[in-house]
């Protein structure tokens, strides 16, 4: 009977060469894409902080604008005095008059004129198409 045959000294060393090459190769593989997908995690929850920051601060600049405008428009003098009395009547003809240079000018769609008990004194443009009142 024949011995079985061994492989030869260099077959063996490249096998075990070619073994460690590819597990070097996997482990530089894996790390790598460990690596990137931190980065990847961390650069998108630092783009997301920043989109939110933006959005707080555009929501924040628009209602100082708002409130600015509204305090503006309720502090004319044709208006004034029938917002005190409560009458929608005078309220109505009061805006009438400013209604296109509000449009025009400061780029309002809707205006709403509401009193304490929450009742609409007055109503112009067409952007709540709901017909409700804002919270």
């Amino acid at each position: 009977m024949r011995a079985p045959q061994r492989l030869s000294l260099t077959w063996r060393v490249i096998a075990l060469s070619s073994l460690l090459l590819l597990a070097l190769v996997s482990l530089f593989t894996w790390l790598g894409h460990d690596n990137l997908t931190r980065q990847f995690q961390e650069n998108r929850a630092q783009h997301h902080e920043r989109q939110q920051r933006e959005i707080r601060l555009a929501l924040l600049r628009s209602s100082e604008n708002l409130r600015q405008l509204a305090g503006l428009t309720a502090a004319s003098a044709s208006l004034g005095v029938p917002l005190q009395a409560g009458s929608s009547a005078e309220v109505g003809q009061a805006l009438d008059a400013q209604w296109p240079a509000l449009q025009l000018e400061a780029g309002i769609d809707e205006i709403l004129i509401i009193n304490t008990q929450g009742e609409v004194l007055g109503s112009w443009g067409t952007g709540n198409s709901q017909g409700q009142l804002p919270y």
